[in-house]
């Protein structure tokens, strides 16, 4: 398993992923992005020091975006998310993709981007992804409520401490 930075050859398929059923039910942007909005934001990715985005890969194949943002230059934080793709894997290998991508994400921020704190923003209902952040040791720092589709949802967020997850 590795990671590695995403080019313009992903493109299409990371749009593909991104605009799965499954992806979107848990993003923020839900509606399906066309073509030219993708580009748009692959543009803006480009062009921003405070923007990464990386893809994992997992037995010699693509299978997970991941997305860090708001990277604060100072090194104190940033914002991270990530899917998964659109492959039909089974529940067991899904969720050691999932897991290993987490580990690698957490250790990425850390030693690459070099950031103190790592800060995540789950929607409430979205609890296996909450049940993992907390056993890679991210605490809940608060809450937020967002309106998703005229539906105030509650969001979660976690942080995980470079300290901390040393221990």
């Amino acid at each position: 398993m590795q990671m590695r930075e995403a080019t313009s050859d992903d493109l299409d398929m990371i749009l593909q992923w991104r605009n799965s059923l499954e992806t979107r039910r848990v993003m923020f942007t839900d509606h399906e992005i066309s073509k030219n909005e993708h580009l748009k934001w692959w543009s803006n990715v480009q062009n921003d020091k405070t923007k990464k985005v990386l893809l994992f890969v997992y037995d010699g194949k693509e299978c997970g975006v991941i997305n860090y943002f708001d990277i604060k230059q100072d090194g104190s934080s940033c914002h991270w998310g990530f899917y998964l793709s659109d492959k039909d894997f089974s529940a067991p290998v899904k969720m050691n993709i999932w897991l290993k991508l987490e580990g690698c994400a957490i250790e990425f921020a850390f030693e690459k981007i070099k950031v103190r704190n790592l800060i995540c923003e789950t929607f409430d209902f979205n609890k296996p992804v909450l049940a993992v952040h907390k056993r890679f040791g991210f605490k809940e720092t608060g809450f937020e409520i967002y309106d998703k589709n005229n539906i105030k949802v509650r969001v979660v967020v976690t942080e995980l401490n470079r300290d901390e997850y040393n221990k």
